[in-house]
């Protein structure tokens, strides 16, 4: 090993870097009791609890919008798979959007409506909301809305983040 060289006095009033660095190791090389102070497990747990504290609502925003985009997407494919209903059994397949539960002991948002019975239903997560429904749209056995109708569903937040989706009269279904 190396020896390492302590100077006790600077030379013309200037430490040696190395010196000046080493200082506390070697001055205190006979020390045998290891760890870490009050203080310093004090101050990392400070440090750790204000990082923790500026992580949580970041998380929570991120949650809240991937459900959103998550509850967006889950009500144009739903849109899709009865639009594909409608062209597959040639009857006109009903998109019902609403406020209010609907039927009665569901909680269901939105639902399929074919005029005899309400086979399907969907919530939206929590949090989300309708801020607009533009149009509940019907299929005919073409794929197309009847009656040439277009319109559009919005949903949002509580953080005010809106996601669209789209009905065109041709039955394409957007999502923006």
């Amino acid at each position: 090993m190396s020896q390492v060289t302590f100077h006790a006095r600077p030379h013309a009033g200037v430490w040696h870097v190395h010196c000046f660095f080493l200082r506390d190791f070697v001055m205190n090389a006979e020390r045998t009791n290891r760890g870490f102070s009050l203080v310093e497990m004090l101050v990392t747990v400070l440090v750790l609890g204000m990082v923790i504290a500026f992580s949580v609502p970041a998380f929570q925003s991120f949650g809240n919008t991937h459900r959103l985009h998550g509850a967006t997407l889950n009500m144009s494919e739903n849109l899709r798979v009865l639009r594909e209903k409608a062209m597959a059994t040639g009857q006109s397949q009903t998109m019902h959007f609403g406020t209010t539960p609907y039927p009665p002991g569901k909680t269901w948002l939105y639902h399929v409506h074919n005029g005899i019975s309400v086979p399907a239903g969907w919530d939206l997560p929590r949090g989300i909301t309708f801020q607009t429904i533009g149009i509940n749209p019907t299929f005919d056995k073409t794929g197309r809305t009847q009656g040439g109708a277009t319109g559009m569903i919005v949903l949002r937040n509580r953080r005010g983040e809106r996601d669209t989706v789209n009905i065109l009269a041709s039955g394409m279904i957007l999502v923006q």
